[in-house]
């Protein structure tokens, strides 16, 4: 089960116009496949806060399409993503230390 959008605090929904909150898409589901794929296309980054778990093969596909990562340090994420390399690892779950690491990213790219 994903997150909604009308699960998120509406402050962070309204941060910038060109910011995007979905929820689960579920791809058996002709429409919300159609905009999963889209979105992949058109992706320049992707952030995924997570609770302790194995990584989502979601973060597999992103980079297969050679999207940075922004994700939580969590069981198997260092198995995915190299810290500063290819993604970035946060090590908390709070929305500013997320934010900051997004910026660094975008400010000084992935190398």
């Amino acid at each position: 089960m994903g997150v909604t959008a009308q699960e998120i605090e509406p402050d962070l929904l309204a941060s910038a116009a060109n910011v995007h909150c979905y929820g689960y898409l579920d791809r058996s589901v002709a429409g919300e496949r159609k905009l999963y794929n889209g979105l992949m296309r058109a992706a320049r980054l992707f952030v995924f806060p997570m609770r302790l778990g194995p990584v989502a093969g979601v973060v597999r596909e992103v980079q297969l399409n050679c999207i940075p990562v922004v994700i939580s340090r969590a069981p198997g994420a260092s198995e995915r993503v190299t810290d500063d390399y290819n993604g970035v690892l946060v090590d908390t779950l709070e929305p500013e230390d997320f934010a900051r690491h997004t910026n660094t990213l975008v400010t000084d790219g992935v190398r």
